[in-house]
């Protein structure tokens, strides 16, 4: 009996051993919504972390801000090894919830200054502040008689204001006269998007998401009015949007992966990696929504073209 009560002893000692050394590392990310732009950060950072000792664990907030709260809470009092948050809302609410006690990795915050995510120890992460000037570049070849630009964004939020004073600046110093207009909620997005299409010449349409999420309404407002849309990235481009020279938000997924490898593997703290940002575009130009405006599409920019 003695004997039995030994063996019992040992097979549990080997086991706890067992499993406290094979234990996998854990990351929260906390998924704001079913957006395209979202779900390819998420996308590139599975690739990025695949076959690696480290549990994804993905929670999305379903596009509902009162969701992300509680999301990064639940990662906290699990005590993940690290948090990646997708847009800026996430980014703030999981450096808050945090606190320092788990490193947090920012994707998809166009200021991340503003946002109050920068200069914090334990956050750092990956911008999708969008290459202006080579978006300004399509519109003025492909679009050469557009003279003004119609820019909707969500009022307060401070990513959709820090990409409209952006795109102000970059735009005035280009020559084009940019208008934007402000909404507050869904409900009366679709009636600023009326007055704005009236103004204008082409719409430029921004990555807050509130804009995001409501891509299609913006873009047949658009129509009705006989102006083209342009977009920052190209998930809205299903949605009817003529051409985006976009950032790749799976590249910022994987640009992320790295991040995290770097601090769960490399042991390496957050606050010795630099907030980065996507530099790399890739031009798209829809041929469908071209023949619509009935666009003659310059030599050197129809290799982009897409059915």
């Amino acid at each position: 009996m003695q004997k039995i009560k030994m063996l019992f002893i040992v097979l549990f000692i080997l086991v706890g051993c067992t499993t406290k050394g094979s234990s996998r590392l854990r990351v929260g990310v906390i998924q704001f919504g079913d957006f395209a732009s979202l779900n390819d950060v998420e996308a590139g950072l599975e690739l990025e972390l695949e076959g690696l000792d480290i549990d994804v664990i993905i929670k999305s907030a379903q596009g509902e801000s009162a969701n992300v709260q509680t999301i990064a809470t639940q990662f906290v009092d699990d005590k993940v090894d690290l948090i990646v948050a997708i847009t800026t809302q996430a980014a703030q609410s999981a450096a808050a919830v945090s606190n320092g006690e788990i490193p947090v990795v920012f994707a998809a915050v166009s200021d991340p200054k503003s946002a109050g995510v920068m200069g914090l120890d334990f956050v750092t992460g990956v911008s999708d502040a969008a290459p202006l000037e080579a978006q300004f570049d399509l519109i003025e070849e492909l679009t050469p008689n557009v003279k003004s630009i119609g820019v909707l964004f969500k009022t307060g939020d401070p990513n959709g204001i820090y990409q409209t004073e952006r795109i102000q600046a970059v735009g005035a110093q280009r020559g084009y006269e940019v208008v934007v207009k402000g909404a507050m909620e869904v409900s009366d997005l679709s009636i600023s998007a009326t007055s704005l299409a009236e103004q204008v010449d082409a719409f430029y349409l921004i990555t807050d998401g509130l804009i995001v999420g409501n891509t299609g309404v913006i873009v047949e407002e658009a129509k009705r009015a006989g102006i083209p849309s342009y977009a920052s990235e190209d998930g809205q481009l299903e949605y009817g949007v003529l051409a985006s020279n976009s950032i790749s938000y799976k590249d910022i997924g994987k640009q992320v992966g790295v991040i995290v490898k770097r601090i769960l593997l490399d042991k390496e703290s957050p606050k010795d990696i630099d907030i980065e940002v996507a530099n790399k575009t890739y031009p798209q130009i829809s041929r469908e929504i071209a023949d619509m405006f009935e666009l003659e599409v310059p030599e050197p920019l129809k290799q982009y073209l897409f059915e």
